[in-house]
């Protein structure tokens, strides 16, 4: 089901891999043969063993977005975007850290909700989703890197979990969707249903889907190239190493492990059970294979999304 297959791109045909491809390294010299050329996926060989959990509504469920924001002039951006492609903007609820330098007139360091609703205002009255929206500042002098910021939104989602008479925000429960971003974002149109019709094509109730994705110049641009992380390399620690890429997927692909953090969607379970560690403070390379190792410990699987 797995045998690796040396084919020219354009030679590729989609009947005779109906689930797709997976792409390997490119040179020989570098890789090896087995090491090159393309891999078909059968997803049922994988294997789904939880999928207990199949009532959904994939136009009206919750989904939580989580941001850390570090002086990201593309902040508001990415709000807009947000709120502007998603089928069902209001059941979008968004928590953001943002760090700034107090003292700054620097357009990285104005505050990205203000900016949102004064960029945007002639497109999108943003005291619509203004109950939808939590916004924490913090000085940027004082930053310790992505795992701080991140950790203290684990925090924050785990609060109103445990508090939903009294939340932050508004009460998470468990088999809601929880999503992690970066600052400079955009999605794909109708992306929130699609993320959640997607998630469940996995058969897999303690799925997370998550890669590094496009650059926003590429939206929509190929739709049936994704890419699909797969390596790591060693540096004082480790860190994911890039993307190879996977085409015609039909549902996601399986990953060996890799999990990124500029776009992670799963079942708020996770978040719950599997929050950021609070005690990386300063550290960058290792951020994702850490949470990606708890998530595989605790009994997730990390997909490449289709």
């Amino acid at each position: 089901d797995h045998r690796i297959l040396h084919l020219n791109k354009d030679s590729m045909d989609p009947k005779k891999a109906p689930y797709g491809y997976a792409f390997l390294g490119r040179d020989k010299k570098t890789w090896g043969l087995e090491g090159t050329g393309v891999v078909t996926i059968d997803p049922d060989y994988e294997g789904t063993p939880h999928y207990n959990d199949r009532t959904f509504n994939a136009y009206s469920d919750p989904i939580h977005l989580n941001i850390a924001a570090f002086r990201d002039r593309l902040c508001p951006r990415t709000l807009f975007n947000l709120f502007h492609k998603a089928t069902n903007p209001k059941r979008i609820f968004v928590r953001l850290i943002q760090q700034l330098e107090y003292i700054s007139s620097d357009i990285d360091d104005a505050d990205c909700w203000e900016q949102f609703c004064e960029q945007y205002k002639d497109k999108m009255d943003c005291e619509i989703y203004k109950p939808q929206v939590q916004v924490l500042t913090m000085n940027a002098k004082s930053a310790h890197g992505p795992t701080d910021p991140r950790s203290k939104l684990s925090q924050m989602l785990i609060y109103d979990y445990l508090n939903p008479t009294n939340p932050m925000l508004v009460p998470v429960k468990p088999n809601h969707y929880c999503m992690q971003t970066d600052s400079h974002m955009d999605f794909n149109k109708d992306f929130d249903v699609g993320m959640i019709k997607m998630l469940h094509r996995t058969r897999n109730d303690y799925a997370v889907l998550s890669t590094y994705v496009a650059p926003m110049e590429q939206t929509d641009t190929n739709p049936t190239n994704v890419p699909h992380l797969c390596m790591v390399e060693f540096t004082i620690t480790w860190r994911n190493w890039g993307t190879k890429y996977c085409e015609h997927l039909l549902r996601p692909k399986l990953t060996n492990l890799p999990w990124g953090a500029g776009l992670s969607f799963q079942r708020c379970h996770a978040d719950l059970n599997v929050p950021y560690d609070p005690y990386l403070s300063g550290l960058f390379d290792g951020e994702e294979l850490s949470r990606g190792y708890r998530f595989f410990s605790h009994g997730y699987d990390i997909y490449t999304p289709d």
